[in-house]
């Protein structure tokens, strides 16, 4: 998503579906015509534009560097405050 192209991903894989929200495409990976029809899903302009323009913004708002980065440090220091505690 952050480097401006449109994803197909593996439908019910993990937590993909919470990651890729709605800018992306998510598929049947087990069928090769799922994932076939996905990827020709982006030769309609509109929409490859629109999952780029969805991702990009996603990919700032949640897994920059800074971000994640702060958010690590806050379970790290969550962690440590309760180790004690065990």
């Amino acid at each position: 998503m952050a480097s401006g192209i449109p994803i197909v991903a593996a439908k019910n894989s993990g937590a993909t579906k919470e990651v890729i929200k709605n800018c992306g495409i998510l598929t049947n990976v087990k069928s090769s015509k799922s994932i076939i029809n996905s990827i020709l899903k982006y030769n309609n302009k509109k929409i490859y534009n629109q999952k780029k323009i969805l991702g990009l913004k996603r990919a700032n708002e949640y897994f920059n560097l800074n971000i994640v980065t702060e958010n690590y440090i806050k379970h790290l220091k969550h962690i440590l405050n309760n180790s004690n505690k065990l």
